[in-house]
């Protein structure tokens, strides 16, 4: 239908109504556009500016790593300071290694203890550091000085979380990532101890992992229920730990280990954890087990737990060694607890024949022939 020209005059203010109407609906849009942008580009508000929730026991802080120190932390009292005399060039790094004087890794970056100690000695080895920057933190800031930390050899910042632990009085290990049985479902990481390896390729990761950092005393298996199990791989890991000067905790993920006979074959400080503490990770059995530990002290003298970082793990562990010296023991560094003394063989029953019954006696006469 044909429009003629009043109508079309008609129309046109309500026309440039709604081109008034679309332009500023223009604006806001923009405007809107902007404003994601800007909070997708800047992110949300920094974690310091949220109040953390209270907690019952463990605060963990926000999940970030802590700033760099412009500076080398302050070492507690008695803790040295990382020594070149104990390493060795390699085309990986610095290596540990036993000093012209003779001093060892794992006497020299040893955590002060008294030699004369008499109660029972437990140590505690929580591992799988460096994962969590909060988990991570929260151990070195909130556990005992007496718990030992195990670092991984995979993470970045290695050697600043080692002189962070150190610097809070801790004992530190490295975790050496081996083959486990079902490794397809467990993945002990890319420079793992392999059984399908020989000896040389083994050695070669070996020694990459130690030269991920300095300042710790030995190191402590991580997965390993293969490898572990396994003479003719497991014998020159630990030889080659030996010669280094440092020591090695086997975390008895297999009741096959032959770690126990070739470290006194080899003379090497060795210690075989008693309980994984972890194995449940409620709290009610990490404290069950954490008990059981304070029983085999209590037995043979000393014990050894051994748990991967977790929240629950902090909590209890920490709640826990309040409580340790109220029951006539103390919590030890790992260097503490190392022997290299054989463990103690039963010996073999012997069987002895009863003696034959003595006469008996009679009062009927003897015959005369």
């Amino acid at each position: 239908m044909a429009v003629g020209p009043e109508s079309a005059e008609a129309q046109a203010p309500s026309s440039r109504g709604v081109i008034a109407l679309v332009t500023v609906a223009g604006c806001v849009g923009v405007g809107l556009l902007g404003l994601v942008t800007w909070l997708l580009v800047t992110g949300p508000a920094p974690t310091s500016m949220i109040e953390p929730e209270a907690s019952a026991s463990i605060a963990l802080q926000p999940d970030e790593p802590p700033a760099p120190p412009t500076e080398a932390p302050q070492l507690a009292t008695g803790m040295a300071a990382p020594d070149a005399d104990l390493t060795e060039n390699s085309q990986n790094g610095p290596l540990p290694s036993v000093a012209k004087d003779g001093r060892l890794p794992l006497k020299f970056y040893a955590r002060p203890f008294d030699s004369k100690e008499t109660r029972p000695r437990i140590a505690i080895v929580i591992g799988n550091l460096g994962t969590s920057a909060t988990e991570t933190d929260t151990a070195i800031r909130s556990l005992p000085g007496t718990v030992t930390l195990a670092f991984m050899p995979y993470r970045k910042r290695l050697g600043e979380w080692i002189g962070l632990a150190r610097a809070a009085g801790h004992e530190v290990l490295l975790d050496l990532p081996m083959e486990p049985p079902d490794v397809l479902h467990n993945d002990p990481g890319p420079n793992a101890l392999r059984t399908a390896l020989d000896a040389p390729a083994n050695i070669s990761r070996l020694e990459w992992m130690m030269a991920q950092a300095t300042g710790y005393v030995g190191m402590v298996g991580y997965m390993g229920g293969r490898f572990e199990a396994d003479r003719p791989d497991f014998l020159p890991i630990l030889e080659d730990i030996r010669k280094r000067g440092l020591l090695f905790v086997d975390n008895h993920s297999t009741p096959q280990t032959v770690g126990p006979n070739i470290a006194v074959e080899l003379k090497l400080p060795y210690a075989i954890a008693n309980r994984q503490i972890d194995l449940d990770p409620s709290r009610e059995a990490i404290d069950l087990q954490l008990a059981e530990l304070e029983d085999v002290a209590k037995r043979n003298g000393s014990a050894v737990g051994v748990a991967d970082v977790s929240v629950p793990i902090l909590e209890r562990v920490a709640a826990w060694a309040t409580k340790l010296e109220t029951h006539g023991m103390v919590l030890a560094p790992i260097t503490a607890v190392v022997t290299i003394k054989p463990p103690p063989i039963e010996p073999p029953l012997t069987v002895v024949p009863p003696a034959p019954p003595p006469p008996v006696a009679t009062d009927k006469p003897e015959k005369k022939g």
